[in-house]
């Protein structure tokens, strides 16, 4: 589908701030309200955009981690860990890596436990790695789904880790073991 200029008007206003009205955005591109209507509906029909919440990943003190990895089998390797609740997103690339990951930890010391014991870079399939860490992300607001309690990819019990038994990994974001870092946002 070819994007319309009127359509990419809208979008842009969307994009600046998704909470406008649609007489708002008439008022922006000279169209009805009922036009702008169908505009989005169709957009969201094709799948040309999805209405939804952004986070500022800085402001929860979360620290991405980017994995560039060079994986055996990424078909399969996506299969198994396209339900971590840790991953924000995945890539597939050509060139040296074939697969980035952005993951996320809520703190330092949870981040360092993550690199050492349930690593997605350690995992069988993954031939080589580069890591990479940010407390800023461009743009500052990225979409984020919050893990859901019961969802994880690995076979890593939280319960048997030194690091989570010591307080320094607030665990699989998936398990009910898992301490909520957010609880202690104000």
């Amino acid at each position: 589908m070819n994007i319309k200029k009127k359509d990419k008007e809208i979008i842009d206003l969307l994009n600046e701030n998704g909470r406008l009205s649609l007489s708002a955005i008439a008022k922006h591109v000279g169209l009805s309200h009922v036009a702008v209507g169908n505009r989005i509906n169709n957009l969201i029909k094709n799948q040309i955009i999805k209405i939804r919440s952004l986070i500022n990943l800085k402001n929860t003190n979360f620290i991405l981690k980017v994995m560039c990895l060079e994986v055996k089998d990424r078909h399969r390797f996506i299969e198994i860990y396209i339900k971590c609740p840790r991953v924000i997103f995945m890539m597939k690339t050509t060139g040296e890596y074939n697969l980035i990951i952005g993951t996320y930890a809520e703190d330092s010391d949870t981040l360092n436990s993550l690199g050492e014991k349930c690593s997605m870079a350690n995992h069988e399939l993954v031939k080589k790695s580069s890591i990479n860490i940010s407390t800023d992300i461009i743009p500052e607001f990225i979409p984020f789904n919050f893990p859901k309690k019961g969802v994880r990819a690995c076979n890593f019990h939280c319960s048997s880790c030194s690091s989570y038994l010591n307080n320094k990994c607030v665990g699989c974001p998936g398990l009910e073991l898992y301490k909520d870092h957010l609880s202690l946002i104000h």
